[in-house]
């Protein structure tokens, strides 16, 4: 698989404001044996869709596999969880494709590697034609989607469906508020100030994902940080032996789904990174993004994408 290099002290601010090398192996644009594998499996749910088969499309998700909406908007505080596991996706998917037939052309536009994970944006592109009727009306979308590959298989673990782009605006309405979620991320926010590297590590789920948005809104330009705790806890735990943050959040959003399992949430941060010993002081503000799942009545974080953009 290709390497890359990534995360001089530039693309550092985007993990935590400080400086540091991080090598990862990323997969943009060249095809490896491992994005040849996630195509096949999103050729998969591709041809399930046309067919109506939703055991087949079943086959290519994990079993907590969650579908979210952008509701046609780049700006995330516009993006709600639709359904929390892939029985009632599936329920709601195969009741549509009992009424329609989706003759689509799937476009990938990136798939993006690094070990056991991956990102990728797709765009489908054709016709729906009413299964009674015969009606035809065009069809469009474009998504995005995460996959984990167990064994030797690679699996969807989410897709965030009706992504709309920058033309679309920012989202204009009421946001969503959880009270939990908030208490949540202001609790993770303060183990930040305090210095309490568990308290950050309990925060996120084993498996995790830690992405980049670089400042864009196209997923196109994202890349993949940190797979899994371990790496990211190890590097938290260097961090807070030699540098002191000071992290204040504005929460824009927080949202959960119908059965309150998973959540979503949108803040803005003010982030002050001073070294111990020295005078050296970083500052950055960013755009932040999480998603959450509740586990045994916790909440905790299973993406974290920095340096978003709302348009």
């Amino acid at each position: 698989m290709p390497r890359l290099t990534l995360l001089p002290s530039a693309l550092l601010v985007a993990v935590i404001c400080a400086p540091m090398w991080l090598l990862v192996e990323q997969v943009d644009a060249a095809e490896t044996a491992e994005t040849v594998l996630i195509r096949q499996t999103l050729d998969k749910d591709r041809v399930g869709r046309r067919r109506g088969d939703v055991d087949l499309i079943r086959s290519s998700y994990l079993e907590t596999f969650v579908a979210y909406s952008g509701n046609g908007l780049a700006d995330p505080v516009g993006w709600t969880v639709v359904h929390e596991d892939p029985d009632s996706y599936l329920e709601a998917l195969g009741a549509d494709l009992a009424d329609n037939r989706y003759d689509v052309v799937r476009t990938v536009l990136i798939l993006t590697v690094l070990k056991d994970m991956a990102i990728g944006a797709v765009v489908d592109s054709g016709q729906v034609i009413d299964r009674a009727s015969g009606v035809v009306h065009p069809y469009k979308d474009k998504s995005l989607w995460s996959f984990r590959k167990i064994e030797d298989r690679w699996l969807a673990e989410s897709v965030v469906q009706a992504l709309g782009d920058s033309a679309a605006g920012l989202f204009s309405g009421t946001p969503s508020t959880s009270a939990e979620i908030e208490e949540f991320l202001k609790d993770e926010a303060s183990a930040w100030n305090d210095g309490n590297s568990s308290a950050i590590a309990a925060s996120f789920a084993p498996e995790s994902r830690i992405l980049d948005a670089a400042g864009k809104s196209d997923p196109i330009s994202w890349i993949i940080l940190f797979t899994g705790m371990p790496e990211y806890n190890s590097w938290v735990d260097s961090r807070l032996q030699s540098v002191d943050y000071t992290l204040e959040r504005d929460i824009l959003q927080t949202s959960v789904g119908p059965t309150g399992s998973q959540g979503l949430a949108v803040a803005r941060e003010r982030l002050v990174a001073r070294h111990q010993l020295g005078t050296a002081e970083h500052k950055v503000e960013r755009l932040v993004v999480w998603t959450l799942s509740k586990q045994s009545g916790d909440w905790q974080i299973s993406n974290l994408l920095l340096n978003a953009r709302r348009q």
